[in-house]
């Protein structure tokens, strides 16, 4: 929205006045809005842990699978961002090599071509939600890593969207319908079966909180529960209060929606006070600029979350997350 453009072209020109990166001056921003001044000066600067999506679904892509929305890939913390994102690209690499190989009927209804979704993700045609999940498995272990110990596996589910209002039930695939209570034993079920999966975005509807909170207690001691704007409304509204009744492992956060720099300042201090994780998601389609590095390290999120590592609009914010661990 106009609102968040106008911030962050604000964040941009104060950061060129003052002569500093975008991410220092919006450090200092943050530091000033939680009243944390003179520690954030001592402090060190910390670099996100890095992750890409490599594939992309829901119910406008091919195939009957709804409910993975996104498969990302997560870097493993100890690696440096620049080897993070080699790494990473690998294995995406590897992935669209192995699409390649799949008859036609799993790569696309209409074509042998290989789509891929706004962020850049692979669209295969699958059926089930254990198929995207071993293929990006398969991929991390044919490029030489460890899944679970190197690379990380994490799903947008993005259950909003799935959501059945007539039925009042999830159709996670075509002719498959699950209630709230089922969809915590399918996640409980897919967590025990793939060590490596640490990550769940938006697995229930805000609605349903009970089964949100039952969840995190059957899966958060091996996997990271949070919600989007989607479960805890605009970042306007997002106060310490709210956090404690819906809790969870952690916030998505982004730009857009008149969400201005200061706001998502508040927001990352708020859960980084309950010991909780943040990511900041690259918004699909966004253009080619590289302010959004600088915010991921300014805000000093504990996640970063890039579109696919093959579209400029991805690559330019990579490359800056890159050039900024070098300056420091």
């Amino acid at each position: 929205s106009a609102v968040s453009l106008v911030s962050v072209a604000v964040l941009k020109a104060a950061a060129s006045f003052l002569r500093k990166p975008a991410f220092e001056h919006l450090r200092h921003t943050m530091s000033v809005v939680s009243g944390t001044a003179q520690e954030c000066e001592k402090s060190v600067i910390s670099m996100p842990t890095t992750a890409i999506t490599v594939m992309s679904g829901g119910k406008a892509t091919p195939g009957k699978l709804n409910l993975v929305k996104s498969v990302f890939a997560i870097a493993n913390p100890g690696w440096t961002v620049s080897e993070s994102m080699t790494n990473l690209s690998k294995v995406y690499q590897n992935i669209g090599k192995a699409i390649i190989t799949l008859p036609d009927s799993l790569m696309t209804s209409q074509s042998s071509g290989l789509l891929t979704g706004p962020s850049g993700g692979f669209q295969p045609s699958y059926d089930k939600p254990e198929q995207p999940l071993d293929a990006t498995i398969e991929a991390i272990t044919g490029a030489g890593f460890t899944p679970g110990q190197d690379v990380f596996l994490g799903i947008d589910c993005s259950a909003h969207d799935i959501f059945d209002y007539d039925k009042g039930k999830y159709d996670i695939s075509t002719g498959a319908l699950k209630t709230a209570d089922e969809m915590v034993d399918l996640y409980k079920d897919l967590v025990s079966r793939y060590p490596s999966l640490i990550m769940l975005v938006d697995p229930v509807r805000k609605e349903d909180r009970e089964q949100w909170s039952k969840l995190c207690e059957v899966v958060s001691e091996k996997c990271f529960v949070i919600g989007s704007d989607a479960v805890y409304g605009s970042l306007h509204s997002v106060n310490d209060s709210i956090l404690s009744v819906r809790r969870s492992s952690g916030l998505v956060i982004g730009t857009g929606s008149r969400i201005t720099c200061s706001d998502l300042a508040r927001v990352v201090g708020d859960v980084r006070s309950r010991d909780c994780v943040t990511m900041l998601v690259s918004p699909a389609g966004d253009v080619c600029d590289d302010i959004f590095a600088d915010m991921a390290v300014g805000l000093g999120t504990t996640f970063v979350r890039f579109g696919a590592p093959s579209r400029g609009e991805n690559t330019s914010k990579i490359n800056r997350l890159v050039e900024i661990e070098r300056m420091l």
